[in-house]
């Protein structure tokens, strides 16, 4: 009787290809296309990953492709950053909901910060610790 054995680099080859197939699902399930498509086309210089600002399209890509939430960067961001501040968006907190901080190295732009917490929804503007720098926080009621 004769026994027929596949030959060991078509049977490697074999369950790699299977090995490929099997993994091809999980791998595209954990990303995010459609985030990643926000990158393309300039999309990036208007996005946040983790409250950061992204310093290509292929940085943004890649948060995104891997799962990471993107936001749009607010109108209070770039202006804070503008002044050479910090920007946090924080979102949280009781009695008072701070929406966003900016830390900045001069008073300069307070007027405008104020502006901005205003129409983002802010019902108070406040100084949070003496200067400098200074530390902005639009906040409201919770």
């Amino acid at each position: 009787m004769k026994h027929f054995t596949m030959p060991r680099l078509a049977l490697a080859l074999l369950s790699t290809g299977v090995l490929c197939l099997s993994l091809a699902p999980a791998a595209s399930a954990g990303g995010n296309s459609t985030n990643a498509k926000m990158c393309q086309k300039g999309g990036w210089q208007t996005l946040l990953g983790n409250n950061v600002s992204f310093t290509s399209e292929e940085a943004c890509v890649a948060f995104a492709a891997q799962g990471g939430t993107l936001v749009p960067e607010s109108q209070s961001q770039i202006d804070c950053q503008s002044f050479g501040g910090t920007f946090t968006q924080v979102n949280s907190g009781s009695p008072i909901y701070v929406i966003w901080t900016c830390n900045v190295p001069t008073d300069t732009g307070s007027g405008t910060l104020a502006d901005d917490c205003f129409s983002s929804g802010g019902t108070t503007f406040v100084f949070v610790s003496p200067p400098p720098p200074y530390n902005w926080q639009c906040e409201r009621a919770a």
